[in-house]
C-alpha cells in the first residue's frame, strides 16, 4: 500500500504544493495535501496458495488552505492530476496494474483546532475519496 501513496504523493507534489501521507510537518505551508488511507482490503483473486494479490482501497486525499477559498483551489489542483477531466488516472507503482478513481467529496470545514497566527483565522479544508484498485502487472509489464 505504502508504494500506492507514494505514487499519489509524487503526483499531487506535481501541482508545486506539499503532499504529506498520514501526518503534516508542525507549520506546513498552505496549501497541502493530506494523504490517508486503510492498509488495503483484499480483492476477488487470490493466487493457488490464498496469498492476497489484489488491492482495493478508498484513499482520502485532503485538500487544506489558510482560506476557504484556497481550500476551493487546493482541490482544483489535486484534481487535475488525481482525476483530470474527471477519468481514472494510472498510477506508477513497480509490478503493479495501479489505477485511482474520484469517487466522493465531502463538503468544506474549517479546522477549529488550528489557528494561523499570521492572521488569527483557521485553515479550511476539503476531502475527495479516491478508489485505489491494483493488481500484479502480467509478464508483458501492463
Amino acid at each position: 500500500m505504502k508504494d500506492h501513496l507514494d505514487a499519489i504523493k509524487t503526483l499531487l507534489e506535481t501541482t508545486g504544493r506539499d503532499a504529506y501521507i498520514g501526518d503534516v510537518d508542525e507549520d506546513p505551508s498552505y496549501p497541502y495535501f493530506l494523504i490517508w488511507a486503510p492498509a488495503g482490503s483484499p480483492g476477488y483473486e487470490f493466487s493457488v496458495d490464498s496469498a492476497r494479490t489484489d488491492l482495493e482501497a478508498m484513499v482520502g486525499v485532503t485538500c487544506v488552505g489558510a482560506t476557504p477559498d484556497a481550500a476551493f483551489v487546493a482541490v482544483a489542483l489535486a484534481r487535475g492530476v488525481l482525476a483530470p477531466g474527471g477519468q481514472k488516472v494510472t498510477l506508477d507503482v513497480d509490478g503493479r496494474a495501479a489505477w485511482l478513481r474520484l469517487m466522493d467529496s465531502r463538503t468544506l470545514e474549517v479546522d477549529r483546532d488550528v489557528t494561523l497566527t499570521v492572521t488569527n483565522s483557521h485553515p479550511s479544508y476539503l476531502v475527495d475519496m479516491y478508489r485505489l484498485v491494483s493488481t500484479p502487472a502480467d509478464d508483458d509489464g501492463s
